[in-house]
């Protein structure tokens, strides 16, 4: 075999590094990367709001004199932890975006953990609007 004949050989032979990947990876979904940025923005927008009107809700609630609920203690005592929501899920975002091809099992993966963060956020926000209620209830219910 001459030189011709063997570079050839070794360039009809040499494969892309597309296929040279394994064969169960595919692109990222865009779904869940659009729909945790969407979920982001939300979070964000709620993290700082209730940094906002929840010392609101405090003062009212001490002008009343009652005794606040304990749910209603523990979210007024511990609002600052609601701005950890927006940098964890920016962790993800980050990390999602790095992401260029994923096997079908990480992207199966990344759907389960997107749910779970759905509705673990779905009960932070009921949780703390139950909580900025019930003072109310709590003296609806003494009069």
């Amino acid at each position: 075999m001459t030189h011709i004949e063997q570079q050839q050989n070794s360039s009809s032979t040499m494969q892309t590094p597309e296929k040279n990947a394994p064969k169960n990876l595919v692109p990222r979904s865009k779904a869940i990367l659009m729909s945790y940025c969407i979920m982001f923005a939300v979070a964000l927008i709620f993290s700082i709001g209730a940094q906002f009107a929840i010392p609101l809700y405090e003062t009212v609630f001490s002008s009343f004199g009652a005794d606040l609920p304990w749910l209603t203690s523990i979210v007024v005592d511990y609002r600052k932890w609601l701005l950890m929501m927006p940098i964890y899920m920016s962790v993800i975002v980050i990390f999602f975006m790095v992401q260029s091809r994923v096997t079908t099992e990480m992207n199966h993966a990344f759907k389960i953990i997107f749910f779970a963060d759905l509705l673990t956020f779905i009960g932070i926000i009921a949780t703390v609007v139950m909580a900025m209620y019930l003072p109310l209830f709590k003296m609806g219910a003494v009069s």
